[in-house]
């Protein structure tokens, strides 16, 4: 499908590059050799769950269905042979919660297929999520835009009260949400990633990313030199940050075009296809 999700993403990325290592992905009805569960969906016994995040329901009002969802993470931990998630951030919550020891499989991006000749608007920042809960929280953005009223900010979702130079754009397909990140000065993140499909995108764009110093994505970026890292308890910092990217846009941009290759799913890949091979021949 089209979903710009981050785990639809990375469906059809390993649809793509898995038959390199001769492995095809099949309809769950039809014979198969090994089942690998998105370890969120219904908890059931599997050889690999692949587990993207967990929800952190001790820090907000959580709802049922996230809840469930963690249930559902849970149950399948405790029934796969194997376990794997994207980033060490996310390993951190399964070795202190469940004593657990996950495979780190890094998701990736094709880095060939973000470069461009787009025209770049100046002073313009792109925040972009596919939901407004949990996490993915779009109200920062207002206090942030608030302050920097000669910067445009783009967002597919906006949240109450937003100032007049925050523009919703609504849910993107993908193809129109890559036009957006190649052709906005910078993109921002302010939220807890578990590892960050879209701004690993950017910078293979060529676009440097402003990011909170939560989650992985900071792992995803080189401070000062494709990017900039800051603290969202200090007061101002975002708004220098932004700045600063601005001012200096064309070497942090070729330096992103630059370094994007090591994010590519040619590395990712071939660790996949390890695991998967592991779980195959595991009793």
């Amino acid at each position: 499908g089209d979903n710009v999700g981050g785990i639809h993403t990375v469906v059809r990325a390993y649809a793509k590059i898995l038959p390199q290592y001769d492995i095809q992905l099949v309809h769950p009805d039809a014979e198969s050799d090994i089942l690998v569960r998105h370890a969120g969906m219904g908890g059931g016994a599997c050889d690999v769950a692949m587990l993207h995040g967990i929800y952190f329901t001790g820090d907000y009002r959580a709802a049922k269905n996230e809840w469930r969802a963690n249930h559902y993470v849970i149950s399948g931990i405790r029934r796969a042979k194997i376990v794997t998630v994207p980033s060490p951030w996310v390993a951190e919550t399964l070795r202190r919660d469940f004593r657990l020891d996950p495979v780190i499989l890094p998701h990736g991006i094709f880095p060939e297929e973000w470069v461009h000749d787009e025209v770049v608007i100046p002073k313009t920042v792109l925040w972009a999520k596919n939901r407004f809960y949990d996490v993915c929280d779009p109200t920062p953005l207002n206090n942030i835009a608030a302050s920097m009223p000669d910067f445009t900010f783009y967002t597919t979702i906006a949240a109450p009260g937003a100032p007049g130079n925050v523009v919703p754009i609504g849910l993107q397909k993908s193809d129109k949400i890559k036009e957006w990140i190649q052709r906005v000065s910078i993109v921002i993140s302010t939220v807890k990633e578990t590892w960050g499909i879209m701004y690993a995108e950017a910078l293979a764009a060529g676009t440097p990313v402003v990011a909170a110093n939560l989650g992985h994505v900071p792992n995803l970026i080189k401070h000062g030199v494709n990017g900039y890292i800051y603290n969202p308890r200090h007061k101002g910092e975002v708004q220098y940050a932004l700045r600063w990217v601005d001012q200096y846009r064309p070497t942090l941009s070729a330096n992103a075009s630059q370094l994007a290759g090591e994010l590519s799913w040619e590395h990712a890949g071939e660790r996949v296809a390890r695991v998967l091979r592991l779980a195959q021949r595991m009793p």
